[in-house]
Order: structure tokens, then sequence, then C-alpha cells
């Protein structure tokens, strides 16, 4: 199937049909070069969604989509901003390629687009394109002046991300921080970035989520790292065994180093057990594993959903300070639990899962209802799955009612693009993921056994986001779920 049979299955009315054009899009990359022409046709369609997507398939496939490059600058005008957004976004990981005509269409977003979300897309997009061209650090630091405290934000961060190379931005940075009544979290990516350049650090893309491992691969990203030369030359050349090799014997690299030589091993799909080791320093060294061992413990527990989702607020609000982390505890997480209950016991009897369907993916993703970003979740099913280790992902059953309508996952989305950037930045990924699998974890135990295994002795269970980050819940039996943990 190619893209333009994609693209048409995007305005199907049976949205089982519409999300598996959307999985197989948003999943496609350098391989699929030969959908460009289509995939630009696709930015020109009447539906807003279709155009999205046609955008994000672009960016997926990055600098093999170099021609794509005026379609997506004229779509900076598209009237969806989600879309305008998409452009943005699919330009950045064009690169190179895109950086003469892009630049000064993303400057004149970032002073003329009324939506702040919008001019936020901007400014990431121009610092990541700053990765490869210094000349554009002025437009980047252009974003500290924005009247949006968000969009401050993401230019102080970008420019804390392009460290040495950033340097003409150091007197925008200094203005910033003499301001009367900056935001906090502006003030500290601003001093943040003050230190980074002052100190020279290399320009290393780790603000991106750290589950994005296949952009990693796409966008050559190791050239700027503080890496030894030999160690870099052996990762131009793609010989990534002899680069984990050479760094573990010199026992050198910082927490950097060590997450984008995880990130390029798996997104390449190499065997490497040892580069695990790298990741497993990265998440000690840079927080994350401690929100990885927090999320553990709520739902590889009896703690309530409620009590689960509280551990994790109260952890998150403990490592970025804000007042605003207080409203994720009013979310009815009770009255959520009964609609996902209805919902899967409604799917797993109109639509059973044949016997063969041993694994079950509950799966996050970010979707576009009426020109709104939401997240929801869904579920699909994979033939012979045993093995709770591997990831599921299933394709092979894809039930028409697949979606849930989270509730709660909905909540959580708005409350985060109201508070995007600073502390609640990441809120999305870290209470969705903790909420997905308390979830599927109480559905489990809630929903009957002979309804959710069928004619299957057992059935692994798991949730995550379809690119990211996933929680391998457990294997259900007769005699009920056995958690796994990793």
């Amino acid at each position: 199937m190619g893209a333009r049979e994609l693209l048409e299955d995007l305005g199907s009315e049976d949205e089982s049909v519409s999300h598996r054009a959307f999985l197989m899009l948003g999943g496609c990359g350098r391989g699929e070069r030969e959908w460009v022409p289509d995939l630009i046709a696709g930015t020109e369609q009447d539906h807003h969604f279709v155009r999205f997507s046609a955008a994000v398939a672009l960016g997926r496939i990055g600098r093999d989509a170099a021609e794509a490059v005026p379609a997506l600058v004229a779509m900076l005008s598209d009237s969806a901003f989600g879309n305008r957004q998409a452009a943005a976004g699919a330009l950045a990981k064009i690169g190179p390629p895109a950086i003469e005509a892009a630049v000064p269409a993303l400057v004149d977003v970032l002073g003329s687009d009324d939506s702040h979300f919008v001019r936020q897309s901007a400014v990431n997009a121009l610092g990541r394109l700053a990765v490869f061209d210094a000349d554009v650090v002025p437009a980047v630091a252009a974003g500290l002046d924005d009247p949006h405290e968000w969009v401050r934000g993401e230019a102080a961060t970008q420019l804390a991300v392009l460290g040495g190379r950033a340097e003409q931005a150091l007197p925008a940075l200094a203005r910033l921080l003499e301001r009367d009544g900056e935001a906090e979290h502006v003030r500290s990516q601003a001093m943040t970035a003050l230190e980074t350049i002052g100190g020279g650090a290399p320009a290393l893309r780790h603000d991106e989520p750290y589950h994005s491992l296949s952009e990693a691969a796409d966008i050559g990203r190791f050239s700027e790292a503080d890496l030894p030369g030999e160690v870099r030359a052996r990762l131009d050349e793609e010989d990534f065994g002899a680069a984990l090799d050479l760094l573990e014997e010199g026992g050198t690299g910082d927490q950097d180093s060590m997450f984008w030589l995880y990130m390029f091993t798996g997104a390449r799909e190499f065997e490497l057990p040892e580069a695990g080791r790298y990741y497993e320093r990265y998440l000690e060294t840079s927080g994350l594993g401690g929100f990885q061992r927090e999320m553990e413990a709520a739902v590889y527990s009896n703690r309530t959903v409620v009590q689960g989702m509280r551990r994790i607020v109260r952890y998150c609000a403990k490592v970025n300070p804000d007042p605003r982390w207080k409203a994720f505890y009013k979310l009815d997480v009770e009255d959520d639990l009964r609609r996902l209950q209805g919902w899967l016991e409604g799917v797993l009897t109109d639509e059973p899962p044949p016997a063969a369907i041993t694994g079950l993916w509950f799966g996050l993703v970010n979707l576009d209802r009426d020109g709104n970003q939401t997240l929801d979740m869904y579920i699909a099913g994979e033939r012979h799955q045993s093995d709770p280790t591997a990831q599921v992902i299933g394709g092979s059953w894809q039930p028409r009612r697949a979606y849930a309508n989270s509730h709660v996952l909905d909540r959580i989305a708005e409350a985060t693009s109201l508070h995007d950037g600073g502390p609640l930045g990441d809120a999305e990924y870290r209470l969705g993921l903790t909420y997905g699998g308390l979830a599927v974890r109480w559905l489990a135990a809630a929903v009957d056994s002979d309804l959710l295994l069928g004619g299957a002795p057992q059935r692994v269970m798991q949730v995550g986001f379809d690119e990211g980050d996933w929680i391998p819940i457990g294997t259900l039996t007769r005699e009920g779920l056995a958690f796994h943990k990793t």
C-alpha cells in the first residue's frame, strides 16, 4: 500500500481504517522516499487531517523529502494551527536542504502568527536547523522577545541546546534576565543557556523526547557530540558495534553521548545488548530513571488507580516544582475507568479477537479531533505473542471500535497544552503513560477473564505510545494477571 491509498483511507468513516492509515504514515521513514510526490499532493487536500498526516509523514522521511520544502513552507499559512505546527516540525526534520527556504518563512511565522503554539513550534524548528547553520541563531534568539512565555522559554531551551554555537545570543539572553516579572521557568532556561554557551558546550539534541529513536537516526547529529575522534569516525561509517567497543574501553562520554549512542543503535535495529548499559547510565544521570522507578512502583503494585496517579503527580511536582500540578489531582479517574470497562467489554463482545491473538496492545496516540489535539487509547492485537518482553504493537486484530475515548487522557492532553513548556512540558508523556498502565492493570482485573482471553490460554497485555515508551503490564491467564517488570 502506498501513500496515495493511505491518504485516501484517512478520510474513511470507518475509524479502524483511518487509524491504520495514520499509523502506517506515522511509521514511515527514509525507506518510503518514493511516497514523497503523493505526500506533497496530500498537503493540498481539503481535509485538514489529511494535510496534517501528509506533513508528519514528510518529516519522518527527512532529508530525502527535500522536494517537499516549498509545499511545507506554503503550509505554514494553513488555516488549522495544528497543520502549521506539523509543517514547521517537518521542515526541521528535513534539515539542511530546507534551511534556505524555511528559515525566512519560519521567521515570518514567529513574527506574525496569532497562535503561540505555532510560534513555539517555529522557534523549535529554527533551533533544530541552527544545529546545521549558525547563521540561524539570531532567528532563534528573536523568540526571546515573544509576548508569550512559552515561546520565550522554547527559544532559551533551543539556545541552551546549541551551546557554544549560540554565542551571538548572549546579549539577548542577558536582556531577558534583566526584565522584571519574567516567568521563573523562562529565567531558569535562560540561565542554563548562558552556562552552556559560555562553557562552549557542543550542540547536542538532548531536548527531544528520549523515545524518538528513528528521528535521531534520520538526522546525523553525532558529528557535534563530545566523543573521541575515532568513535565519531566509526559512527560516520555506521560501524556502531566498533564505536560501542571504543567507548567501553575508554570509559568516556557524558550522559548525552551515551543517550545518542543508544538511540542510534536502537533506531538502526542493531542487536547490541551493550547499548543498554549506556541508556541506563543516561537515565540515572538525567533524572529520568527516577520517573521510571516511580511509574513502575505505581503500576506494579496494589495501589488503586487514584493512588497511583497521585503518587506520580507528587513525584513530578517534586522534581519540577510548580503549583499547576495540582490540576491533575482533580482528574475524575473513577468515572473514566467505568467508561473504559464498558468500552472494552463492548469491543470484546462485538468483535472478539481470534484465539491466535495472544498479545493485546493498548496504544496511546495523539489524535486531531475536530481541529483539537487530544490523547486517547486504542486496542489492537497480535498473533502468537508469548514473550512479555517483546513489544506487541498489534495489527493482526483491529476492531472497529478501537478507540476508548478516555476522558482522563483527554483532560491530561488539554491541561498539558494549556501549560505547555516549563515544568509541565512533559506532563502528557509522564501522566499519560502512567495512567495508561494503571488503567490497563485495572481492566485486567475488572473485565471477566473469559471475555479477555476468549479462546486463548493466555494473553500478553501492554500499553504505550506507538512510537515511544511502553509498559509490559504482564501476562493474563485464567488464574489472573502476572506482572512483568522490566
